[in-house]
């Protein structure tokens, strides 16, 4: 069988998509299928796919259903026993492939994390935004996986939770996707944050690349989200909502250390989509949280008192949670109800649209 399906949707990234696609067929490893799904692509980046002949490539074309319809198409495709992702303007470096699977080979674990390079616009090359948590991570995997039953797993989980939700920064057994199924939340923006947190919740074997094995570019004169300012900040609402709704079900929202590392991961991007948002459109979206959070299990307004230090840097994303779980609007855990909700109900703040 073969060992790792790499997932690359596209569909206007032109002749970037050519960069992505010359770092992945010249990977040193050569045990792997690349999935190129044509996710409604225009002519020009349509034809940059068209100009590779390889044995290893399978293609899928589809209409426009947007990165999250076309990554699940990938992954319902895929062959391989471990699954990979990379965005068409991304690259990988030549080891990438090489690297996990040594990882896989000595560990085999469910769930491999990866440091990565962020490229700023004018060519500087950083470590990624995680670099911190991930240096906690391996400190505190001591070279061996995390795995259930023994001392630290919990411990372990909360550091993969605090971790970038960037999907070329994992690498995930395909078995662990079918029971249950998890995919990206089609038609969402933000839908790394959701299948992030609950693949780190469903692996029971985590370990840690220590070598960077991606490269996320800042692109100049390019619409990314990042850079965006528009009313596609409301999707955060409703990814937040699918998140907590299915995670309250799970054995770690019942650990405090993991149950706070989900909450501050939503509220760094919570923060940051409110303050991106024009201020005529921020109360708005101030009352779709406040109804987010009553419609969620009460235990998620509980955080952790005590944690580590790699927490710290969260502060300021932990001050704000507070000051919306303190919000007078906000009915008290023991007072939830359907009668009380009903009024907090969130509306329809966003065009019908494809993401």
């Amino acid at each position: 069988m073969t060992r790792f399906s790499c997932i690359t949707p596209f569909f206007g990234e032109g002749r970037l998509l050519g960069e992505s696609l010359d770092s992945l067929l010249g990977q040193t490893l050569e045990d792997f299928e690349l999935i190129l799904v044509d996710d409604g692509a225009d002519e020009a980046t349509r034809a940059v796919a068209a100009g590779y002949r390889d044995a290893r490539i399978r293609r899928i074309r589809q209409a426009n259903g947007g990165l999250s319809a076309a990554r699940n198409r990938g992954i319902s495709a895929a062959r391989g026993d471990y699954l990979c992702f990379l965005d068409a303007d991304d690259t990988r470096p030549p080891w990438a492939l090489e690297c996990l699977d040594r990882i896989v080979r000595e560990d085999a674990p469910d769930l491999v994390l990866c440091r990565g390079h962020l490229s700023e616009e004018n060519g500087q090359l950083q470590p990624f935004y995680d670099r911190a948590v991930l240096d906690a991570l391996e400190e505190h995997l001591d070279g061996r996986p995390a795995v259930p039953d023994t001392p630290g797993f919990r411990t372990a989980q909360a550091l993969a939770l605090l971790a970038e939700p960037q999907s070329a920064n994992k690498l995930i057994r395909r078995k662990i996707l079918s029971d249950p199924p998890l995919g990206f939340p089609p038609g969402q923006i933000f839908e790394d944050l959701y299948f992030h947190a609950l693949a780190v919740a469903q692996a029971r074997r985590i370990a840690l690349c220590p070598h960077p094995v991606f490269t996320y570019y800042r692109r100049p004169a390019r619409s990314q989200l990042t850079t965006a300012r528009d009313m596609t900040r409301f999707d955060m609402l409703a990814v937040a909502r699918l998140l907590l709704s299915r995670f309250s079900a799970l054995p770690e929202a019942d650990d405090p250390l993991c149950r706070t590392a989900l909450m501050l991961s939503l509220a760094k991007l919570l923060r940051w989509c409110e303050e991106m948002l024009s201020h005529a459109h921020r109360a708005a979206f101030r009352t779709g949280l406040i109804a987010v959070l009553a419609l969620a299990d009460p235990r998620f307004r509980q955080l952790a008192r005590i944690t580590p230090p790699v927490f710290e840097p969260f502060a300021p994303h932990r001050d704000w949670l507070e000051a919306c779980l303190a919000d007078t609007r906000l009915p008290a855990a023991r007072e939830v109800s359907p009668n009380v909700i009903r009024p907090l109900r969130l509306p329809r703040l966003w065009p019908q649209r494809r993401a």
